[in-house]
């Protein structure tokens, strides 16, 4: 681990992409995230409905994290088995969808994942967009331990459209990021998208 140091987070740019490969290379060789690696790893970290995208950085300029945050279009499984309740009323906000959220193992333990979540809750707060996020559901994942410990609330579990390496099926957690007018979130399209029930 490097000793800990103040971090830079900014706006990914062009230019910064050939880093987060080799940076994403890295966490998959590590901890197999991505879980299946992509045939464009350039255009997974730039899916078509990307809405914004941030890097960590150390002084010296060597890339320690990345985050992106998509739009939700079409169906959005939130619908699914709900884990909380709530008595309020559910309430609509349109939702983005965190994701391609990488810390290099040397800049771990500096909560540089923790700044990038909350990099996107103030852009998608300051936008009137709720957050949502799914990660695989793997009991031994830091991912897990760090979306719940800043506040993220498990929504359901589901069954991935897509399969392991080996072909075996992928069990997906499914989360928001709670906000005091939220109950709820609605997808780009207007579907209903989530809600504590």
């Amino acid at each position: 681990m490097i000793e800990f140091m103040k971090m830079i987070m900014r706006d990914r740019c062009p230019a910064d992409l050939d880093r987060c490969v080799e940076a994403l290379a890295v966490v998959h060789h590590t901890d197999g995230y991505p879980l299946n690696w992509p045939v464009d790893p350039h255009g997974w970290l730039s899916p078509a409905g990307l809405l914004h995208a941030w890097i960590a950085e150390d002084p010296g300029g060597t890339l320690a994290g990345h985050l992106a945050v998509d739009r939700v279009t079409g169906p959005c499984p939130m619908e699914a088995v709900t884990v909380s309740t709530s008595a309020d009323p559910p309430t609509s906000r349109p939702a983005a969808e965190v994701s391609r959220l990488f810390v290099v193992p040397a800049y771990r333990r500096q909560a540089v994942g923790r700044r990038l979540l909350k990099q996107a809750q103030q852009w998608a707060g300051s936008r009137g967009l709720a957050l949502i996020l799914e990660v695989v559901d793997d009991g031994r994942s830091g991912a897990v331990a760090t979306y719940e410990a800043t506040g993220w609330q498990l929504n359901h579990l589901s069954q991935a459209d897509w399969t392991g390496p080996g072909g075996e099926p992928v069990r997906l957690r499914h989360y928001r990021y709670p906000s005091q007018d939220d109950s709820g979130v609605t997808t780009a399209d207007g579907e209903r998208a989530g809600g504590m029930r």
